[in-house]
């Protein structure tokens, strides 16, 4: 999508158009897909943390927006699509190795929930920080909830 002032590529997931369900409820083939999917975007995310990345001005980071408008309590509402979201947030926190900063736009109660149950996947990462700065995180990998990008 671009990059921060540091020259720290920013990326963006609409994860709330994403559907999760579809897959699983379509058969095995599709939800290897989704997950293939998925892998390939962190790919791309952890590989573009090395594009301006130079001898003089090493760089191995990145930046995530992460957009969860139309992100429904349907995606999380059967056992095996709950699987499916949790095993994305092992495959993101291992990503996360990398990443300077997340913000999430547009998070609603369904995607708070979720939130709350993948903190313990996600281990230390998940330390979040709000706009009213609530929680403060000590270390440089955070996530900021917002309502806009501001």
């Amino acid at each position: 999508s671009g990059y921060d002032d540091d020259g720290v590529p920013i990326w963006v997931a609409e994860m709330g158009k994403w559907d999760p369900r579809k897959s699983v409820e379509a058969g095995p083939e599709r939800k290897r897909n989704f997950q293939l999917y998925e892998i390939q975007f962190l790919a791309r995310c952890i590989a573009s943390a090395q594009w301006n990345s130079s001898e003089d001005n090493p760089r191995k980071e990145f930046n995530l927006i992460l957009d969860m408008e139309g992100y429904s309590s349907r995606q999380i509402s059967s056992p095996e699509t709950l699987d499916l979201q949790l095993w994305g947030a092992r495959q993101y926190s291992n990503a996360f190795v990398y990443l300077k900063q997340a913000t999430v736009v547009n998070g609603n109660f369904i995607f708070t929930t979720l939130w709350d149950l993948m903190k313990p996947i996600l281990g230390n990462i998940q330390r979040t920080s709000y706009p009213n700065g609530s929680e403060v995180p000590t270390n440089t990998s955070h996530f900021w909830f917002t309502d806009e990008i501001g």
